[in-house]
């Protein structure tokens, strides 16, 4: 393992390089980190006014402005990507020139996508979130903050693989933009980016409670939050485990199908 670490360094050097490269993507980062969190304040604040209640879903109103502004921390990290840059290397075809490289296709992968996102979140998403706990107050405790660091851990996983599942798909079909535009607004939605699921119907609620999109963005930012126990969040994990080691087997299945079909074809 240590030995291939510097390996593991070039291809992170390589995939801040390249996120440092293309600043309007840089700029977009920040505007969406800042202005995402502000429109659903604005949004929450006019229902909460409307309908005279101080909680819903278990949210105070304060909760909903940390909320969504971890939410932003969460997407920087949880975010499907991966998928695009397979589709573009497969697609181009020169995914033959990184199996070539002494560093394997996936970890090429992983090693750009993992270090361009943690080189965002430490020098935009950190600072606002510790601007947030101190203007509103919330309480960090060692423990919280270190479950808040394994949950986005966590979710960055599960992100991974089904990008990289979908990814994968790109050697069968001509064109899964579509197909991966679907998958993540459905990971938005049910995953609380947009509404924390907790507000949706009972019978929704048990329903996504069992699905992964919870621990890439809801999971996360309740915790942050304290709109749910430690306790809980930490029962959540077996759920959690499952999920990657579903996905896990169904992305090592279908790239070992789709290897050969590249290597087959000649791409």
């Amino acid at each position: 393992m240590f030995e291939n670490l510097p390996k593991y360094l070039a291809g992170a050097r390589i995939g801040i390089k390249s996120d440092i490269a293309y600043r309007m993507d840089w700029v977009l980062f920040v505007a969406f980190q800042i202005v995402s969190p502000f429109v659903m304040i604005f949004v929450w604040n006019a229902i909460y006014a409307h309908t005279g209640v101080t909680t819903i879903g278990g949210f105070r109103l304060y909760e909903l402005y940390a909320y969504f502004f971890v939410i932003g921390a969460a997407a920087g990290l949880s975010s499907l990507q991966l998928q695009g840059a397979m589709e573009a290397e497969i697609q181009s075809g020169s995914i033959a020139v990184s199996f070539t490289r002494p560093l394997g296709y996936v970890a090429q992968l992983v090693s750009g996508d993992l270090s361009g996102k943690l080189f965002a979140m430490a020098i935009v998403s950190v600072p606002i979130l510790i601007i947030v706990t101190l203007v509103l107050g919330l309480h960090m405790s060692a423990a919280l903050v270190l479950l808040f660091a394994l949950e986005l851990a966590i979710g960055y996983v599960i992100a991974t693989l089904i990008g990289f599942i979908i990814g994968s798909l790109s050697v069968f079909f001509t064109d899964i933009g579509g197909f991966a535009a679907v998958v993540e607004s459905v990971a938005l939605l049910l995953g609380g980016a947009i509404v924390p699921f907790t507000m949706f119907p009972q019978l929704l609620v048990s329903i996504v409670s069992v699905l992964p999109f919870q621990f890439m963005f809801y999971v996360p930012a309740a915790t942050f939050v304290g709109a749910i126990s430690l306790s809980d969040a930490v029962g959540t994990f077996t759920v959690a485990l499952v999920w990657i080691l579903v996905l896990y087997v169904c992305a090592a299945l279908l790239w070992n199908r789709a290897r050969r079909s590249i290597n087959a074809v000649g791409v």
